[in-house]
């Protein structure tokens, strides 16, 4: 999200990309267009729901005007503490329930890091 908010200022100004325009086309825009909208994109009963829940203590920056942007341009891989994937947990206190880590990054080396990292 932070790279489409970032990629288009240089060209279109400061404010071409609002953090809020980028939520929204990463949510129900993105729903939209592969024609999903009726099951996916928005937070209501009957539609297939994921969610990702930040830790608190990386949204309480100062100023704190608009939590979009802080959303977009505050946060990263590190500040996610939860992950639901349809009713399911998936990320829990920062732990992976549904992969062994240590097996999956096996895996993951063995079949591409010797390629690129050796």
């Amino acid at each position: 999200m932070r790279l489409a908010a970032l990629i288009h200022k240089p060209k279109y100004g400061v404010t071409a990309m609002s953090a809020e325009t980028v939520i929204r086309m990463a949510t129900t825009e993105g729903a939209k267009t592969p024609g999903l909208d009726k099951k996916i994109g928005t937070i209501e009963p009957g539609k297939y729901t994921d969610l990702v829940f930040l830790k608190n203590n990386e949204l309480q920056t100062i100023p704190f005007e608009n939590i979009y942007s802080k959303i977009v341009y505050s946060t990263n891989g590190r500040s996610v503490k939860h992950v639901l994937i349809d009713g399911r947990w998936i990320v829990r206190d920062h732990i992976l329930l549904t992969y062994d880590e240590e097996t999956l990054n096996k895996e993951v080396y063995l079949n591409f890091g010797k390629k690129y990292f050796s």
